[in-house]
């Protein structure tokens, strides 16, 4: 019982620093690196499997992975938050998966008002440089993989 306790607050603490790594990398230079997504899919693979739903969540990420590619050509969405994203579905219940897909949506709406608003009050373009939607992407993932590792 301690030991999976343990184990949890030990998948949650590597997600919420690679979230943050994430997000920060996305602030600044509006991209993730690949080391970093390859990580955290290490992570809530490990996870999946030992909380015993690596199977369906590996088939709901395929799935939604197809999606996004074609979401992808049509220049709707970045490859870059394709990966993060595929990379927190790993670890996700997948009863939890359309949550964390809606909250993602919901925390981009939130973050694209917020930047226009600044960019009005500042006189700036903010999306000069794209969205870093992996912000949203990282909150999400991290909020969603912690409900699934602490509901055991």
């Amino acid at each position: 019982m301690i030991i999976d306790i343990v184990i949890s607050i030990t998948f949650i603490t590597l997600n919420i620093l690679c979230s943050a790594r994430a997000c920060n990398s996305d602030h600044k230079y509006r991209t993730i690196s690949n080391s970093l997504c390859k990580l955290i899919v290490v992570i809530n693979s490990i996870a999946a499997c030992y909380y015993g739903y690596i199977l369906q969540s590996t088939l709901e990420t395929a799935i939604i992975f197809l999606v996004l590619v074609m979401v992808w050509l049509f220049g709707c969405f970045g490859a870059g938050d394709i990966k993060l994203l595929c990379a927190f579905l790993l670890g996700i219940k997948p009863e939890l998966t359309m949550a964390c897909l809606v909250m993602v949506g919901g925390l981009g709406g939130v973050q694209l008002v917020v930047m226009y608003l600044i960019g009005l009050a500042t006189n700036k373009s903010l999306f000069e440089k794209g969205i870093p939607y992996g912000i949203p992407i990282s909150i999400s993932g991290f909020a969603c993989t912690t409900l699934s590792f602490l509901s055991f």
